[in-house]
């Protein structure tokens, strides 16, 4: 249950997609769409939410609206996840893929499990440099699966939520979209983050808000 403010007091609005949201994160990433921009506000801010509730789950929130750039998109990450250095890069020794793959611990606290990234009108960086959404896509895929397949005993389990309008399920779609296949290898070789990660193909799925929450009775 969770409770929100009413006239009297508090009232409690039951808890019903939330669990089945975060089912489907087990194994893969999300994308998450409504033509409704209030409604998939709520979406977003009501599992944000649920998620902060939860033992061993860190939640990053990147704010669409404000990522045009590489700038962006990195001033926004580094104060989610703490770091000495990072490059206006997505990959490198020091760009976004090595942030990823950084933990953020607090000391006198247990490491987290979960990390949830919560990107709400992913849609529109989509829409600005589809080269730089791709490139992050790819990278937020390949590492989750990195750590993953790698298994040293200390699993992070990483996932982003990409919220948005119609648009980020036509992008979803789409054949050659980041968010359901990795970039061609060179030279006709195998994918690199196929691989690295053991996986033929990042894992996303698709959730219809406006679906979800009419089935839920909200």
């Amino acid at each position: 249950m969770s409770a929100v403010p009413g006239q009297q007091g508090f009232i409690f609005e039951p808890i019903t997609w939330q669990p089945e949201v975060l089912a489907r994160l087990e194994d893969r990433h999300l994308v998450a769409w409504g033509d409704d921009v209030q409604v998939r506000t709520r979406f977003a801010a009501c599992f944000q939410q649920y998620l902060s509730t939860m033992a061993d789950t860190q939640v990053c929130v990147l704010h669409g609206r404000a990522i045009s750039s590489i700038d962006d998109l990195c001033d926004q990450l580094e104060r989610l996840i703490p770091v000495d250095r990072l490059s206006r890069t997505v990959d490198g020794p020091h760009g976004i893929s090595s942030l990823l793959r950084q933990r953020s611990g607090v000391p006198g606290r247990r490491r987290e499990r979960m990390r949830v990234f919560v990107w709400h009108d992913a849609d529109l960086l989509a829409r600005r440099d589809r080269a730089l959404f791709q490139d992050m896509a790819e990278v937020m895929a390949g590492v989750s699966a990195e750590m993953e397949y790698a298994d040293d005993g200390a699993v992070l389990i990483q996932r982003c939520v990409y919220v948005g309008s119609g648009a980020i399920e036509r992008e979803a779609r789409r054949v050659d979209s980041r968010l359901n296949s990795w970039g061609p290898g060179i030279g006709g070789e195998m994918p690199f983050w196929e691989l690295v990660s053991g996986q033929a193909s990042p894992r996303t799925t698709l959730c219809a808000i406006d679906r979800l929450l009419a089935d839920s009775g909200y």
